[in-house]
């Protein structure tokens, strides 16, 4: 896989939403939930509905990696102009489940071959790969639950596949 200038420059950018969110307080979280609610109400919605099947700290943690994904693509193209849609992010959604189980079911080097292809043919690589980053180095996030995580690391993969979408009308 082949990273390109544009990809390293967005890691710098990522590295700088990462360290705001880490250390952000309850009026920049009322200020995003309240630009959510404007521009993007189905991502407001679909963070929100997380939190009965969280605990508390685990929803502060995922509540925060939307933040950074909002916080990414809300200047982008499109990213306050045309709203996600709930049957957007279910087909995405769909096509997602469809690849891991693919990669459940495949030999090692038919996952790497796949893995590079998706990556590749991903816009935003400094976002997943800051996105994977905490979800390998926070303690709350390593603690919580496979089932869980696997939920909400392919939410979280739809929703950026859903900003690139956007991104290219």
């Amino acid at each position: 896989m082949d990273f390109s200038k544009r990809d390293f420059k967005e890691i710098e950018k990522i590295g700088q939403i990462l360290n705001r969110v880490d250390k952000i307080d309850q009026k920049s979280v009322d200020w995003i939930l309240g630009e959510l609610s404007n521009y993007q109400p189905f991502l407001l919605s679909l963070i929100l509905g997380y939190q009965p099947d969280l605990k508390q700290p685990e929803f502060e943690e995922i509540m925060k990696m939307y933040f950074i994904i909002w916080e990414y693509f809300k200047d982008k193209k499109n990213g306050k102009k045309i709203k996600l849609t709930q049957k957007q992010f279910e087909n995405l959604e769909k096509r997602n489940l469809y690849f891991f189980k693919y990669l459940e079911n495949s030999e090692s080097t038919d996952k790497e071959f796949a893995i590079t292809s998706d990556l590749e043919n991903t816009q935003s690589k400094a976002l997943l790969t800051g996105i994977f980053y905490r979800f390998n180095s926070q303690p709350v996030l390593l603690a919580m639950n496979e089932e869980n995580k696997g939920v909400i690391l392919i939410g979280i993969k739809s929703i950026i596949d859903c900003f690139e979408e956007i991104g290219k009308e």
